[in-house]
């Protein structure tokens, strides 16, 4: 696995389901914590962010190709749950 830096931090991504069944969310971490990712993403239009203190980022897409463009212009490496785990435990608390 490939993992771009964007101006030092790297910034990983999780897609799930709401809990209402079939929007998918885009959950972000990176190594420079929720905060500093928030700060470097960029979105547009077809994205909401949802931030939380404490919590992942989640991201909502409203239109097809949202999520793409977002994981493109912003450089986030999209893992696979199994991945995801790994990493996040890799990471530790510094990620929240």
């Amino acid at each position: 696995m490939t993992e771009p830096l964007l101006m030092g931090m790297a910034i990983y991504g999780l897609f799930t389901l709401t809990h209402h069944g079939g929007n998918r969310v885009l959950t972000v971490m990176s190594d420079a914590g929720a905060e500093a990712a928030r700060e470097r993403i960029t979105v547009t239009d077809d994205i909401t962010e949802k931030p939380r203190r404490g919590y992942l980022t989640q991201y909502f897409g409203s239109r097809k190709g949202a999520f793409e463009k977002l994981i493109e212009t912003n450089h986030i490496v999209v893992l696979t749950k199994m991945q995801w785990d790994q990493k996040k435990s890799e990471l530790g608390p510094i990620i929240y």
